[in-house]
């Protein structure tokens, strides 16, 4: 587990964030960056236990990234049929 956690703080740390911030934090107070990503690990670890607990979602957004996620996928929902008679339409005459 303590691999996977690593693994995904390698990808947390490169993103803005808080967890960005408390990595960078860490290795500003002159911890070496392998303690600061096993701190970083321990801390989303509490994250994640939290939001198992509590059953929430993580809070943290950020605004721009999420308006750009729900239009593209807008966008994508687009391509494809979205009343009854269209998506029959699609099955009885394909392509």
């Amino acid at each position: 587990m303590r691999w996977i956690l690593i693994q995904i703080v390698n990808q947390v740390i490169r993103r803005s964030g808080r967890l960005h911030d408390f990595y960078v934090r860490m290795v500003r107070r002159g911890k070496g960056k392998n303690v600061a990503r096993v701190a970083v690990a321990r801390k989303l670890l509490r994250v994640i236990w939290c939001m198992l607990i509590r059953r929430e979602p993580y809070r943290e957004k950020n605004e721009k990234l999420t308006i750009t996620k729900y239009q593209r996928l807008r966008r994508r929902a687009r391509e494809y049929p979205t009343t009854w008679n269209e998506i029959v339409r699609e099955v009885e005459e394909p392509g």
